[in-house]
């Protein structure tokens, strides 16, 4: 019987190769979370703003409560762009990390299938 002399090559290629398919699988589980998380953040201080306009429209006479408010609206406003640039930092960094895991698994896979079959 004649072995294939590169079988345990293949396969270890081939297990290098599902270790980067799982790599990207999770790079894009992780990004989908933490996009969730900003998400949230960002409705979470929406909703803090909007509440606090509520609790003060009584006082709309009241300079201090007017100036108060314009901080709040300022600081909300600081913590939206925050999170805009947040996700398309993250969005550029998983999507060029996912590109360097398949750059690599594609070159893997040209590897393992340049292997003699003998």
């Amino acid at each position: 019987m004649v072995r294939d002399k590169s079988s345990d090559e293949r396969y270890v290629y081939s297990q290098n190769i599902l270790a980067r398919e799982q790599q990207m699988d999770e790079l894009t589980s992780k990004k989908q979370s933490i996009f969730q998380l900003l998400d949230n953040l960002d409705l979470e201080n929406r909703r803090w703003v909007y509440r606090m306009q509520e609790l003060t429209e009584s006082e709309v006479s009241d300079v201090g409560v007017q100036r108060q408010m314009e901080e709040m609206r300022g600081k909300s406003d600081y913590i939206s762009r925050l999170v805009v640039h947040d996700r398309d930092d993250l969005t550029h960094t998983f999507s060029r990390s996912v590109t360097e895991l398949d750059e690599t698994r594609l070159q893997l896979q040209r590897e393992r299938n340049s292997l003699p079959w003998e």
